[in-house]
């Protein structure tokens, strides 16, 4: 019982200001559904106006765990599950939505609302390279890709394997941030990303083969994960709770995003 409670004060100094102490977090990792999180802490917030959340810009999933691990942080955010490794330092983690990743053009693309795989494939693989081919104005297509390993590429890969089975043109971000900069900020661009941050921007979202993203027998969507060695820390279990509440269910479907059970 005693090194329990001596574990726990020391957690208590490595993890919370003695300003805010048990009311202050600050949550690091991916990028995916980061707009959307970023929401439903504004939303939790108002509710509890003592309680101060900051969600940082994205480190990754293998960042914000990395955090939890090294005690850096006490919850954390991923877009993929863990793996043994990671559970075995006894990170543990909670599912609270699935947000579809979506192909998206700057609004500069007009008269296109709905691409194919094959499309897709000659687009990304240089085969089409003005608009005009699939429909749209006559312009060159200007690409966005993201690297290797990296959750949207992986979650479209799998759901579409034709779209793994070439290599790619185009320029490369590495965040949801700069793609959503990228395509926002150049017209006649094409790119991916999740649905829930293309909903905030000016950005369109495209069917595949007429399946739109907000379809349930739409494929492709990446699982959004709250990370942390102990969920009833001070501050943790009432937000990680809020997030299975009825207002922040509602929330997520505002942004086409499914919550999860």
């Amino acid at each position: 019982m005693l090194k329990c409670l001596i574990r726990y004060a020391v957690l208590l100094v490595l993890y919370i200001p003695a300003s805010h102490a048990g009311h202050s977090l600050t949550v690091p990792g991916t990028g995916e559904g980061q707009m959307l999180l970023q929401g439903l802490v504004d939303l939790y917030t108002t509710q509890h106006p003592g309680q101060e959340i900051h969600i940082p810009d994205s480190t990754g999933s293998g960042g914000g765990i990395q955090a939890v691990i090294s005690n850096d942080a006490i919850l954390g955010r991923t877009a993929r599950p863990l793996k043994a490794s990671e559970t075995a330092e006894g990170v543990q983690q909670v599912k609270y939505a699935t947000v579809p990743v979506v192909f998206v053009v700057h609004p500069s693309v007009t008269g296109v609302d709905n691409l194919s795989v094959s499309q897709l494939k000659a687009i990304y693989g240089g085969d089409i390279s003005n608009w005009q081919d699939v429909g749209g104005p006559d312009h060159k297509i200007y690409i966005v890709n993201r690297e290797q390993g990296d959750s949207n590429r992986d979650v479209l890969e799998s759901s579409y394997p034709d779209l793994a089975t070439f290599e790619p043109v185009g320029i490369y971000t590495y965040s949801n941030g700069d793609t959503l900069k990228t395509l926002s900020d150049n017209a006649y661009t094409i790119g991916y990303t999740s649905l829930a941050s293309v909903l905030a921007s000016s950005l369109k979202s495209l069917s595949i083969d007429q399946v739109a993203p907000t379809d349930p027998n739409y494929p492709a969507a990446i699982p959004l994960y709250l990370i942390a060695k102990d969920f009833d820390l001070p501050g943790v279990r009432p937000f990680t709770d809020f997030l299975f509440s009825e207002p922040a269910k509602d929330y997520m479907r505002s942004y086409g995003v499914t919550p999860a059970k």
